[in-house]
């Protein structure tokens, strides 16, 4: 229902090239991935006050607006536009822009990124124990070790272990900071950054 919802305008037709579509496709999939939400349209978008004055409270709003939107659980209907041409001017938005905005909308998901990556990093635990223990009996029961080969293999087995565990700890201790700061409001701190706030009387 149109009436009850955000409305954000989904592009059909792109008119970027090849590379930037597969790219973005790319992304979709690593953020469904992380996040377990699809994520298919940006920032055009018609909402009511009703959703505008819940939406000001919703901290990660700073950071991307899409993602903030499908975070806080609000009703949303997707308008299928094609793109047409930029009718003047060019794009400012580079490579590196895109892949920080990208990086912007999973890091509102952060708390379930960390828990997904929780989860994967155990399992790459387990694999790499039991990899561990396959050397080690192959080496003791078995002759077909090669001199070396056993020691090698583990070593390498409980490196990447260890990077592994130490990547997750990082991302723990930055998720836990996060949440011990103020977060942004933008009803409480736009002041910061509007100079003046101007109403129009549309009639």
């Amino acid at each position: 229902d149109s009436k009850n919802s955000i409305v954000f305008a989904q592009r059909v037709r792109r008119m970027e090239g090849f590379l930037f579509q597969n790219f973005y496709r790319l992304y979709r999939t690593i953020f469904y991935c992380l996040t377990g939400h699809s994520i298919k349209f940006g920032n055009f978008s018609i909402l009511s006050k009703k959703y505008l004055a819940r939406l000001v409270y919703v901290s990660e709003l700073w950071n991307h607006y899409a993602a903030s939107v499908i975070k806080a659980r609000f009703p949303y209907v997707l308008l299928p536009i094609n793109r047409a041409p930029r009718i003047s001017g060019d794009s400012k938005m580079n490579f590196p822009d895109l892949v920080t905005l990208g990086l912007s909308a999973i890091a509102v998901f952060a708390d379930k990124v960390t828990v997904r990556l929780m989860v994967v990093t155990a399992g790459f635990s387990l694999i790499t124990l039991l990899g561990i223990a396959f050397i080690i009996f192959i080496r003791i029961k078995t002759s077909l070790a090669i001199p070396g080969w056993a020691s090698y293999m583990t070593s390498i087995f409980m490196l990447s272990l260890f990077q592994i565990v130490i990547i997750l700890l990082v991302l723990v201790i930055i998720n836990l900071h996060s949440r011990s700061n103020s977060p942004f409001l933008p009803a409480r701190d736009f002041i910061h950054f509007v100079s003046k706030v101007v109403s129009l009387d549309i009639k």
